[in-house]
């Protein structure tokens, strides 16, 4: 009997990780939804360029984008106010 209870909590543990490991890369960019991003090509398997249009800097291109940024501002923000 015990050994089905160990079974299952394996089972519903290994779930709930596999769950967990999904949802961290479905995490939403920054760059996304920031009002400098001028472009966003795709290249190939899934990648992306991006290529932000800072007004305080020159173009930046990068392939992956930035955890944090100095220059991100929302687009929403800049709609509200």
């Amino acid at each position: 009997m015990i050994w089905i209870q160990a079974i299952t909590a394996a089972v519903v543990c290994g779930a709930i990780l596999l769950d967990v490991s999904r949802n961290k890369n479905k995490k939403k960019l920054m760059c996304d939804s920031c009002k400098y991003l001028a472009r966003k090509n795709r290249r190939r398997f899934g990648e992306f360029r991006y290529v932000c249009d800072c007004s305080d800097v020159s173009r930046h291109f990068f392939d992956v984008p930035p955890e944090y940024c100095g220059y991100y501002k929302s687009r929403t923000e800049d709609e509200n106010g």
